[in-house]
């Protein structure tokens, strides 16, 4: 049974009929100051109680408190997770324990009376997201995971990133069972990602292809990083996306030079336009850090280079793809316009690179490069 949710303020209790002070002690004035104390916590398990799982919040924020009678309000400073503020007058007070992108386990705002001379102590549960999965070694490249299929990547040390849309980074380490896990996550949207880890040896398998608890989640299209979005309710709900696991490949690389043609493809003549079609190819069992880079002899000068991919002209060198961007097996084309000031004497050429890990081995490096002769 969930239990339900209790704020208690502390303070001193007369028996009736007895002393509110111990017997040598003064009686506080009705005007004498007093304080309000209190911690925040992140209540993982989401029970509104603060047990062995749980632990204080660590980011400064302001709490807020004001006065019941609404003549005062201000703020005090949350740091690692405890707050305290001192000569306050007498009398009922609000304290706002909300804290922005997580969800509160215990009643957000609450009333708490502040005694002559005595301090009223308060505390706020709150929730935030996690994110966890297995990390495994794809063996056999078919994207799902088997019971035989190692755990980690065996020999390297393993580290899973999470980054939101102001690049603010989260990181964990893989334990020895392959299983990571991030927690207390405010809400935002998230990309799970190991470029920390594994690259360029290694490289995600092929994504969705299995069931939730057995294939990988690392998405193709994101290089090796996955979208997750964290929400969290006002009835103490946080997302808690399980299953986030990440397969791995050992990496065979093989970037392709796919294309090359030209149309006219030949008796051009001076003014005249000509059209390249250049394709790029990744025929590895990974995504790759590929670039094409198609290079025009003298004579042809470049009006226009277009492509779903990244582009850029220098000089006769016309580069395609992303230099940091990881590409699915699959293609991409590059078009270069172009017009003849004079006839061409040397062919194009075009090749596929690497252009950050150059020494990575190639399964066939002669099918990446082409030459054309206009």
């Amino acid at each position: 049974m969930r239990t339900s949710h209790r704020l208690w303020v502390l303070a001193a209790v007369a028996a009736v009929g007895g002393s509110l002070f111990p017997p040598g002690t003064a009686a506080a004035r009705a005007d004498e100051l007093g304080g309000i104390s209190g911690r925040v916590w992140l209540d993982r398990d989401g029970n509104g109680v603060f047990d062995d799982t749980d632990a204080l919040f660590p980011v400064i924020e302001d709490i807020r408190i004001s006065r019941a009678d609404g003549t005062w309000s201000g703020s005090v400073e949350l740091s690692h997770g405890v707050f305290a503020v001192a000569d306050l007058a007498p009398g009922r007070y609000v304290v706002d324990g909300a804290v922005p992108a997580y969800a509160s386990t215990t009643p957000s705002q609450v009333s708490v009376l502040v005694p002559p001379g005595g301090v009223a102590e308060v505390e706020f549960g709150i929730r935030g997201g996690t994110i966890s999965g297995v990390v495994w070694l794809d063996e056999n490249e078919d994207g799902v995971r088997q019971d035989a299929e190692p755990l980690g990547v065996p020999g390297r040390t393993m580290r899973m990133s999470a980054y939101d849309t102001v690049t603010t980074f989260h990181v964990t380490d893989v334990d020895g069972q392959g299983r990571f896990l991030f927690q207390d996550l405010p809400a935002t949207e998230y990309i799970l990602d190991t470029f920390l880890a594994v690259q360029p040896e290694f490289g995600p398998t092929r994504p969705f292809v299995g069931a939730p608890e057995r294939d990988s989640d690392l998405d193709w299209n994101l290089g090796d990083g996955r979208r997750v979005a964290i929400e969290v309710r006002e009835d103490g709900y946080a997302t808690t996306a399980t299953n986030i696991d990440a397969g791995f490949v050992r990496n065979r690389r093989d970037l392709v030079a796919e294309e090359l043609t030209a149309t006219p493809d030949g008796d051009l003549a001076v003014g005249q336009p000509v059209v390249l079609r250049a394709v790029v190819g990744n025929r590895g069992n990974t995504t790759a850090r590929m670039q094409g880079q198609v290079r025009l002899p003298a004579g042809l000068r470049i009006v226009a280079a277009t492509s779903t991919e990244q582009t850029s002209v220098s000089g006769q060198l016309v580069k395609v793809g992303w230099r940091s961007h990881y590409h699915p097996p699959g293609t991409f084309e590059v078009l270069i316009t172009a017009v003849v000031d004079a006839l061409p004497t040397d062919p194009v050429r075009f090749t596929v690179v690497d252009v950050l890990d150059p020494d990575l081995p190639e399964t066939n490096p002669d099918n990446n490069a082409l030459t054309l002769t206009l």
